[in-house]
């Protein structure tokens, strides 16, 4: 499958299955012969597509997943690393392995209301004086 970045409704019935080896978006991207900023655009003007590379992203996160399952319980992947399967899965799938993100997220939260409890102080202590 090659196209030449013109948008094919066909291929999104071949896209998730592109992903079954856990390939990532930028080697689905080589595989269709697109741009990384081809693939996000089209998710945002074609809902077909759009679910078809969420469903094939998902194939993806279970191949990896399916590894890293395996692993933990000795299963068929003699070489496998529990170290650079978990780097994998936090860098690839941030949405949910993405702690460092979480934590930020609650830090600049907390911030933000650190800052409105700090400026109602100063209005009351305005309001004191």
């Amino acid at each position: 499958m090659n196209f030449d970045g013109t948008y094919y409704k066909a291929v999104c019935e071949e896209l998730p299955e592109l992903f079954a080896d856990g390939s990532s978006i930028v080697k689905v991207c080589v595989k269709i012969g697109i741009h990384r900023n081809t693939y996000d655009r089209w998710k945002k003007e074609h809902p077909e597509f759009k679910t078809a590379a969420d469903r094939g992203e998902q194939i993806s996160q279970a191949f990896w997943e399916d590894i890293a399952q395996d692993g933990c319980v000795g299963g068929k992947h003699p070489k496998f690393s529990a170290p650079m399967t978990s780097f994998i899965l936090k860098n690839r799938f941030r949405k949910d392995y993405g702690a460092e993100e979480e934590a930020a997220k609650t830090n600049s939260e907390a911030i933000s209301q650190i800052k409105d409890a700090v400026s109602r102080l100063a209005d009351d202590h305005k309001k004191d004086a």
